[in-house]
């Protein structure tokens, strides 16, 4: 579970549709897993408020940083996936 997500090919692809899954599942493992992506993200944001870490850097930092705030913003169910 501490990987889920973790390859570095698909680092942000992954985890964008790993935290939707487990957002689904809920419980502790939604918890232990949104706690661990979130101090990950903030830790590694930039001063600027950007992501860029090497991780799928053929895409740049728009991308990296448009799926990190998506990921950060999954709790909150403002995404058009949670609408009905």
């Amino acid at each position: 579970m501490e990987k889920t997500g973790d390859d570095r090919a698909h680092y942000w692809y992954g985890h964008y549709y790993a935290c939707h899954a487990m957002n689904q599942v809920g419980g502790e493992l939604w918890e232990k897993y949104y706690k661990r992506m979130r101090d990950q993200l903030l830790r590694t944001q930039q001063a600027s408020g950007a992501w860029s870490d090497g991780r799928e850097a053929a895409y740049g930092p728009a991308y990296q940083t448009s799926i990190a705030v998506l990921i950060l913003s999954v709790p909150t169910h403002y995404l058009p996936i949670y609408q009905k």
